[in-house]
């Protein structure tokens, strides 16, 4: 650094630094919850055609897991309603979200929690970079019916 990187610059770009971290904060957080739905919907999706005891097929299935849910990690958007958008979220943005090939699709949950291993369809850090709209966004595109109109939005 320079002879002229006094104290008065350390903190000016100190503050600076803060100031633009903590303005991306949002952002960031906005992001990852929309990674996070698209992935709880992905699962949803999985175990309703999959799972072992998938005869609850249909509303039990949410309203089970939302209960299940709102026990460990709280009630902040698991409802069944929240669950209901994010499954309609993975199968609607499925493809234009994953996009991923064959070999990309080995990504695993290990990278999420150690302990679950079923396959995803792509790392959440590739799925967090092709995300351009925060969740609200994706919500009120849900109600376009038109794949066309949809796309264009």
């Amino acid at each position: 650094m320079s002879q002229q990187f006094g104290f008065d610059r350390l903190v000016e770009i100190c503050s600076c630094t803060h100031e633009k971290a903590r303005q991306s904060a949002p952002r960031t957080i906005d992001r990852w919850s929309v990674v996070r739905n698209w992935l709880f919907g992905w699962f949803i999706v999985e175990y309703e055609q999959k799972g072992a005891d998938r005869a609850e097929y249909g509303g039990q299935t949410l309203s089970k897991l939302s209960a299940a849910l709102q026990g460990g990690i709280g009630r902040g958007g698991v409802s069944v309603d929240a669950l209901e958008k994010m499954r309609r979220f993975y199968m609607v943005y499925e493809h234009t979200l994953s996009a991923a090939s064959d070999a990309e699709k080995s990504a695993t949950l290990s990278r999420i929690s150690p302990s679950l291993s079923p396959r995803v369809p792509i790392r959440p850090s590739e799925l967090a970079e092709k995300i351009s709209l925060g969740w609200s966004h994706y919500v009120t595109l849900l109600s376009v019916v038109n794949p066309d109109a949809r796309r264009f939005y």
